[in-house]
């Protein structure tokens, strides 16, 4: 189901991709992914989620905040998901851009591979936290 922010998204996506002459498989290969994978945020089968927001910002050349913005020129943030790492998302997206404008894509592929790794730490040690507050939690008798 789309929502508001992943059409926004979307949109924002479409209008700069078409201003580059890039077609959807061109997208999906600057942005690292597969366009299958595109193709599903298209047609509203899966949510734009912060790492593919982000994959998608570097790859065009922008910084995260431009892909939120709504027609108004208004910043739209989805009020039901996790905003704390934001700032640094958006300062990682910002310094991957700078160097993808320097030309240095080998420095960009390593540092999206340690962002990957670095994400997926994460995801482990947050379900890890999760399960272990639930475990823990006292039952009612």
């Amino acid at each position: 189901m789309r929502t508001k922010y992943d059409e926004i998204v979307w949109n924002n996506v479409v209008a700069l991709s078409k201003r580059k002459g890039w077609s959807l498989v061109q997208l999906a290969k600057e942005a690292g992914t597969r366009p299958q994978a595109l193709n599903n945020l298209k047609k509203g089968n899966r949510g734009i989620g912060m790492r593919m927001r982000a994959k998608l910002a570097i790859a065009l050349g922008v910084d995260e905040a431009v892909l939120m913005q709504d027609p108004d020129g208004a910043m739209y943030l989805a009020a039901s998901r996790d905003t704390s790492n934001d700032a640094d998302i958006t300062a990682i997206s910002s310094k991957l851009a700078e160097l993808r404008d320097a030309g240095d894509e080998a420095t960009i592929r390593e540092i999206q591979g340690i962002i990957r790794t670095a994400l997926r730490f994460v995801r482990k040690t947050t379900n890890a936290s999760t399960e272990t507050e639930t475990d823990t939690e006292p039952t009612a008798e």
